[in-house]
């Protein structure tokens, strides 16, 4: 705009700004100091989800929404994000490390450090297999954390143990499996029925025996044991999503059923879709800074 004005003479040319440094003519007039995120984050609108809910199956994938809309909350990435994990074998220090490690602002006081964005909680719901068996789990959340504080280090940054703690919480399911966590034997069957067209030929009664002798067999402390391995011989392997799809008016009237009756048992997946939202809205609204440790 200068530069039209200047050459119908109808204003002066502003003067060349030095080269290789910083200077106020490279700037727009409305010039700010502070960061886009941090004001965002001050005005509670930033779009940096406050937690990434991490589920390790399909049939979690699809029930985590469902069981969002039906407690009530709205559609919102920025305040809970679910994250597919395909598996309890995947490597989750990366993600902490891109999801809930702190990103630290240039002030710093004696007491804090300020945050460029609100601080994230990488939240796990999986089977307790793998790195996340008994006595595998709290190593391998130690091992998340640390990847955390490796980024912190490298910002410069140090926090407590306490504030470092809330950003990643592992959940584990009671039983070996989502599945068993969650369903009766006889809902397990009533479903995979109404998915497959042969079930291999077993009635339902013999299907709720095979259900019930896996599910006893994982309590006696075998490992891996999964619902899949209830139909690994059968002529065609069913379709986890149609299996959960089937599942959710049954999930959906247990939720109804805790609403009428207090002494209902919550089904785990619906407490931590819960508490992720709770945290969420938590920390959507507060401001947040760092306890600076040196």
């Amino acid at each position: 705009m200068d530069t039209a004005l200047a050459s119908r003479g109808v204003a002066k040319s502003l003067p060349e700004p030095p080269s290789l440094s910083i200077h106020p003519l490279h700037e727009r007039l409305s010039r700010r100091d502070s960061n886009l995120d941090k004001d965002l984050m001050s005005l509670g609108l930033s779009s940096h989800p406050r937690v990434v809910l991490a589920v390790e199956g399909e049939s979690e994938q699809l029930h985590v929404p469902k069981i969002a809309a039906a407690l009530g909350y709205r559609d919102a990435p920025e305040l809970v994000r679910v994250l597919h994990l395909g598996g309890t074998t995947k490597d989750l220090q990366k993600v902490a490390a891109l999801a809930a490690a702190p990103l630290i602002a240039g002030r710093k006081t004696d007491k804090h450090r300020d945050l460029l964005k609100p601080p994230t909680c990488l939240m796990v719901a999986v089977d307790p297999e793998g790195k996340f068996s008994s006595d595998k789990w709290e190593k391998t959340r130690d091992g998340i954390l640390d990847e955390i504080r490796q980024v912190l280090r490298a910002q410069g940054a140090k926090t407590t143990e306490d504030e470092l703690s809330l950003l990643v919480e592992i959940h584990r399911w009671s039983a070996s499996c989502y599945e068993f966590a969650h369903f009766t034997d006889e809902e397990l069957a009533d479903a995979l029925t109404a998915i497959h067209r042969t079930v291999n030929g077993l009635g339902r009664g013999e299907l709720i025996c095979a259900l019930a002798a896996l599910r006893e067999r994982a309590r006696g402390g075998h490992n891996n044991v999964d619902i899949k391995n209830v139909w690994k011989d059968w002529n065609y392997q069913p379709s986890k999503v149609a299996l959960a799809e089937q599942l959710w008016p049954v999930l959906n009237r247990k939720i109804d059923r805790c609403r009428v009756d207090d002494k209902a048992a919550i089904p785990e997946i619906v407490s931590v879709v819960e508490r992720a939202y709770r945290m969420a809205l938590h920390w959507r609204d507060e401001s947040f800074v760092l306890t600076a440790v040196e």
